[in-house]
């Protein structure tokens, strides 16, 4: 009787590793369906970089131009905006956070108590 509930079993939910005869592999979305998704923004942009030193130099970047917020860096593909301005801050960047405010990502919906940030000060750097 075990037997015959464990073949039954492994006929319903198949082979280890096969579900209905469907061999799972590793796959992309883009594998899945390629012609429903955008090329790569960095394939046609190969200076991007997500790296934290690249993210940084982003940042200060956004705020020399005025105050911005954390979904703002996470639109310029900065993605833990406070700790990268955490790391500012410890390389002498005087960075305070401004204000608090609502905003309304992509998609509509509210985020309330966002952080805005704004440059005060640079670090000075010595002359060699």
């Amino acid at each position: 009787m075990a037997a015959s509930k464990r073949d039954n079993a492994r006929g319903q939910a198949g082979e280890v590793g096969k579900a209905n005869g469907y061999q799972r592999h590793h796959s992309s979305i883009t594998n899945l369906f390629p012609e429903s998704l955008p090329e790569s923004v960095a394939a046609h942009r190969p200076h991007i970089s997500t790296a934290s030193e690249a993210q940084r130099q982003r940042i200060v970047e956004m705020l020399r131009a005025g105050s911005k917020t954390t979904l703002d860096f996470r639109r310029a593909g900065v993605m833990q905006s406070q700790t990268r301005i955490f790391e500012l801050r410890a390389q002498g960047y005087d960075l305070p956070t401004v204000g608090r405010v609502t905003v309304f990502d992509d998609q509509g919906y509210p985020h309330r108590g966002v952080a805005v940030y704004a440059l005060v000060a640079e670090p000075v750097r010595e002359a060699v």
